[in-house]
Order: structure tokens, then sequence, then C-alpha cells
């Protein structure tokens, strides 16, 4: 099965959305990204690793010293020894990872995303842009390789 990184994204967010009416009949917080419950942040991430981080590290075209996907919801100060979820946005037109969804009105309908110097791999500033100018990819790296920009990922059988 072939799937897109914008793909995996969409369905990352349907899935966060479709969560929220049962994660406020048991009055875990989940909008304001400031003050949510625990319980909602370990949620979120495990969506994360289900929808986007595992059909990533499975790829068939992966190598087997990959570095992982960043993780979710983390503000990461040195990319490194990430991958990453890209977002393109031709507002910015920097290198930039994804970070975190966020709401403006409707649930996740806006990407926080984290810009990247290229030579350093070290973040040097954060954007939120509207979710419709996104476009996601990932930014696949492994120790002595430069990174490559993937647009699309196979499932190992």
């Amino acid at each position: 099965m072939v799937a897109t990184i914008d793909e995996l994204m969409h369905n990352f967010r349907s899935a966060l959305v479709a969560v929220i009416p049962p994660a406020e009949r048991a009055k875990l917080s989940w909008s304001d990204a400031m003050n949510q419950h625990p319980s909602w942040e370990k949620l979120q991430g495990c969506l994360f690793d289900v929808f986007v981080a595992q059909p990533v590290s499975v790829d068939r075209s992966r190598t087997l010293d990959q570095y992982p996907t960043a993780p979710y919801d983390i503000d990461v100060d040195d990319y490194s020894s990430n991958s990453w979820i890209a977002c393109e946005a031709e507002t910015i037109g920097r290198e930039l990872a994804f970070v975190r969804f966020t709401t403006d009105g409707e649930p996740f309908n806006r990407v926080q995303v984290a810009e990247i110097n290229t030579a350093t791999y070290r973040r040097v500033d954060r954007y939120e842009i509207p979710l419709t100018a996104a476009r996601f990819s990932l930014v696949r790296r492994a120790p002595g390789t430069e990174a490559s920009r993937i647009y699309a990922v196979t499932a190992v059988d």
C-alpha cells in the first residue's frame, strides 16, 4: 500500500478530530495548548505514532540506520539526530519541521512548524500557518548521508 505523507498527516488530523467528543465526555482538556490534560497529550502522541511515525518507519525504501521521526508536540531544539515531517509553505519558503496542529476556531486547522537551519539542524524560529497552506513530506536522515525528501511511503507486506 502506498500512502503520501500528506495523506498520513490528514488521517492523523482526522483521528484527532474524531476523538474530541469522547475526550470531552471524559473531561480531557484538548483545545488550550497551554493547558492540555496529560492523558490528551498521551492520546495525540499515540495517534501520531499509529498514523504517521509507524508507517514512515516501515517504509520499503527506508534504511536500517534511518534516524527516528521527530515526536509530535515536542519543541525540538536540535534535529541533527532526527528525520522529520516537513511542512512546505510557499508563504515562508524555508526548511520547516512539523511540530503540532493547533486550533483557531475549527479543531486542528493550523500547523505549528519550526524553521531549521539546514547547516546545523538547529531550530531557529517558529511559525504557525493555516493547514490549507501546508503540504507535507518526510525529510529522511541517516548517519553519513545527505537528507532526502520523501513524498510517499510504501508499507512492507
